[in-house]
């Protein structure tokens, strides 16, 4: 049972959220992206990318699931950056540690950021990769569809096939 707090997450999380960011990833993506990309996944490397994430001048909005032993999960929002969706938000990434997966806690950090981008905007995109049918399921379930755009996405020197999924806020 979830018995997470959520709140905003500030610039002094990203520490944190770049460490459970690699190592849910590393945990989530082995076997649905290359190893070499695996191997790569890492906390300093987030560590630069949060910092601005998380700052005040960011455009995102980051929302974190706490328990008293830590952080169990994170959401990232924002506007999207797709071209021909300028007014759409979009859900930029969700992560739960690995040990917490399936006690809702990503739903709570859904919901919560759903209402957030409501505020702005009338519907959202987020993209999942391909493969990763577990997440796509997950979405599937909270009222995402996919509209059937698809992009590789660049990670390093590979990529990443990607699909797109949206739904309306309002």
């Amino acid at each position: 049972m979830d018995k997470s707090a959520i709140r905003r997450g500030v610039p002094s999380d990203v520490e944190a959220v770049a460490d459970l960011h690699a190592t849910s990833r590393r945990s989530a993506y082995q076997g649905l992206v290359a190893d070499e990309i695996i191997q790569r996944l890492s906390m300093e490397e987030g560590r630069i990318r949060w910092t601005v994430f998380l700052s005040e001048q960011s455009a995102l909005r980051c929302w974190i699931a706490e328990m008293p032993e830590g952080m169990a999960g994170f959401i990232l929002v924002g506007p999207s950056g797709d071209d021909g969706r300028p007014t759409h938000g979009e859900v930029c990434a969700l992560h739960v540690a690995t040990n917490l997966r399936g006690d809702g806690i990503g739903r709570r950090l859904l919901d919560v950021a759903t209402v957030d981008m409501a505020q702005r905007h009338a519907a959202a995109v987020l993209w999942v990769v391909r493969d990763n049918v577990g997440a796509r399921r997950f979405y599937e379930r909270e009222g995402w569809v996919a509209d059937g755009a698809t992009r590789d996405d660049p990670w390093y020197e590979y990529t990443v096939p990607e699909v797109r999924y949206a739904r309306p806020l309002s």
